[in-house]
């Protein structure tokens, strides 16, 4: 099962489908600006395992469907809201142990978390980190951010 971006491919769809992978597609989410308005990093944080911190004002149909699939959701104190640094707070980059992250604006609930599963932070300037890196293995990001590339 994978959650993509509601304005995913067509054909990147149909790839997905053709591998067996179940696809979950995000709906828009009109308190964010539309760049970013349908991005999953950006609605919620996967803990790893069936364990998912979400923001409590995304519409019903995604987390019905992520509850459909079994996933436990925690519901974050703060709501996504359009100006940056609200609309930021779920926005983490995760790599096994390691959390990359602007923790003045990640969410409490989140954080606690984190802690919680003993998670090391790396705290970064940039708010929007799991947009600003691909995650190639539990080990390994690639990253155009200079800030994000000097914490490793």
């Amino acid at each position: 099962m994978v959650v993509c971006d509601g304005r995913i491919n067509s054909d990147i769809e149909y790839n997905l489908k053709s591998m067996g992978i179940n696809i979950i597609k995000t709906q828009k989410q009109k308190v964010l600006y539309e760049a970013v308005s349908y991005h999953p990093d950006i609605l919620f944080h996967h803990l790893g395992g069936k364990e998912i911190v979400i923001a409590p004002n995304i519409e019903d149909k995604l987390y019905y469907a992520l509850e459909n699939e079994g996933f436990n959701l925690i519901i974050g104190k703060n709501k996504l809201e359009r100006k940056y640094p609200k609309d930021v707070l779920y926005n983490v980059a995760r790599l096994r142990d390691v959390a990359i992250l602007n923790i003045r604006h990640t969410d409490e609930v989140l954080l606690e978390e984190l802690d919680r599963r003993k998670i090391k932070l790396i705290d970064v300037k940039q708010g929007y980190a799991k947009c600003s890196v691909c995650i190639v293995s539990e080990d390994a990001i690639i990253t155009s951010d200079i800030g994000i590339h000097k914490k490793q």
